[in-house]
């Protein structure tokens, strides 16, 4: 019997002519969507590949330890056509070198406001399926009692001898089908859009990923699905069902999304960047202040001033925790011998005043990413934002992939610093390439950059506990309209 009402139920919603117009926008909307952010992602992998040949291209020229450094880049993710998530506002590449701490502030990446909150999320599938998707849902379940009451349907399939717990499993599992062929027609045409209009193959981690995406989107709609079910059981007429669940819908999907960002910002707002800029500022002023009293109280020009013309000389050297480098190139050793002592003093010196910079950075990311959490706590009060979540996690796009990266920078970074530190400061190697012709320095022994791959046991753990609060409220719904429906009275 429940087999026999579900089936009628998917007959009856693939019949209607809002079926048809919704089935038709969702496709072209998910399509052109695919199309826009395809040329995006294509964009952005070519110039990360150009990036990655320039820099390797300047690493290979290098021809002292104090100037190697090298970016490590995340590509951008193949999938992130379906959720861009944070890949606009966090960095795919960050330069590793002493000179740099590896944060995202040092990139550039927080001035006013914290880039990593969703304010306006840019267009993308995830954004189409939870804006139209879930309204489409409601379309199809709001009538479906109160419609059912309203034309005598309901109390001749009751008279007839079905109960009221089969005719609900059977409104249930016809919706789950018509939801299921929606959103596969719709995830199929994203399928044949990438294989047509694009060199993204649908295989490994871009296949597994679009078929949790799949599922993922399939208990979205279903859950709206079941608000729609609810509002028709609250409602005795349709016109009721359906304002209510308009309401709703207004709620979860547009209202809590962006208020709950806003809402974060006001109550726990980021600290200002003058006092972080202030105290960096000290910093480099009293690292210059100890170098100049090093270089005036070492210098070899104040006995010999004829080396003044060693010192200009094609040497290369500026000032500051960051931009402390310099090749010695000079006819005289005693200039190139007292660059060496420079070195071996300044490099030491600007370790612990980096380490100082880093921290203070790491202490303001830090409160930019418990901001993250706290909107992304309040937001899932709406299953739009926990699908553009999952989405993105799904995707490489979310926050704690983001955070892995940087930290795997700040790594790797300790590596680079580790190994230059090990060719000596005060080495000939490390300070100035003239002893050796400018030959390019051997650099198989430096440390190796860590690979980023899509992982299913990884996307999982991160997505069970979004999926969680997709399916708790969804069984919470379903039994709500079970106990409400059994004392529903159909006349």
């Amino acid at each position: 019997m429940i087999g026999r009402l579900a089936a009628l139920t998917f007959k009856n919603h693939i019949l209607t002519l809002r079926f048809a117009i919704g089935v038709a926008m969702a496709v072209l909307m998910v399509v052109a969507v695919t199309l826009v952010q395809i040329q995006d992602y294509e964009a952005r992998a070519q110039a990360a590949a150009q990036f990655q040949r320039t820099r390797l291209e300047i690493r290979e020229r290098t021809t002292a330890w104090s100037m190697v450094r090298t970016v490590l880049e995340v590509p951008p993710s193949q999938l992130s056509f379906i959720a861009k998530g944070i890949s606009n506002a966090a960095p795919n590449n960050i330069e590793i070198s002493a000179g740099r701490p590896a944060t995202l502030l040092e990139m550039g990446y927080y001035h006013a406001a914290n880039p990593l909150l969703d304010f306006l999320p840019d267009p993308d599938v995830a954004g189409i399926v939870a804006f139209f998707f879930s309204f489409l849902a409601i379309l199809l379940s709001y009538d479906l009692i109160s419609g059912s009451r309203e034309q005598g349907m309901l109390r001749s399939l009751l008279a007839a001898g079905v109960g009221r717990l089969q005719l609900l499993a059977g409104l249930a599992l016809g919706g789950l089908a018509t939801l299921a062929l929606i959103v596969l027609l719709s995830i199929g045409a994203v399928a044949a859009t990438l294989q047509w209009a694009s060199q993204i193959q649908l295989e490994g981690g871009v296949l597994a990923g679009l078929a949790i995406i799949t599922f993922e989107i399939l208990l979205y709609c279903l859950l709206f699905y079941a608000i729609g079910l609810l509002c028709s059981c609250l409602c005795r007429r349709s016109n009721l069902s359906l304002l209510f669940a308009l309401l709703a819908w207004v709620v979860l999907v547009l209202a809590v999304p962006a208020l709950a960002t806003q809402v974060v910002v006001q109550l726990d707002p980021l600290p200002t960047m003058e006092s972080l800029e202030k105290t960096t500022r000290e910093i480099d002023i009293e690292f210059q202040q100890q170098l100049n009293n090093y270089n005036q109280e070492h210098s070899p020009f104040r006995t010999n001033r004829n080396l003044y013309y060693g010192w200009n000389t094609g040497n290369i050297f500026d000032y500051g925790v960051r931009n402390a480098h310099f090749v010695v190139r000079s006819p005289f050793q005693e200039v190139i011998d007292f660059r060496r002592d420079v070195r071996a003093f300044m490099e030491p010196l600007r370790e612990r005043a980096m380490s100082r910079i880093e921290q203070l950075q790491r202490e303001q990311e830090i409160l930019m990413n418990r901001q993250v959490e706290k909107a992304a706590l309040l937001g899932s009060v709406s299953p739009a934002s926990v699908l553009r979540r999952l989405c993105a996690v799904a995707a490489g796009t979310d926050q704690v992939s983001m955070e892995r990266f940087v930290e795997s920078a700040r790594q790797l970074r300790r590596e680079y610093v580790a190994f230059q530190r090990s060719k000596g400061y005060g080495s000939l190697d490390f300070t100035t390439d003239q002893h050796r012709d400018q030959q390019p320095l051997d650099l198989s022994g430096l440390p190796p950059l860590p690979r980023f791959e899509w992982n299913i046991t990884t996307v999982l753990a991160d997505s069970a506990l979004d999926i969680s609060l997709l399916i708790a409220p969804l069984i919470v719904i379903f039994l709500a309209v079970g106990f409400i429906f059994k004392r529903y009275d159909v006349r």
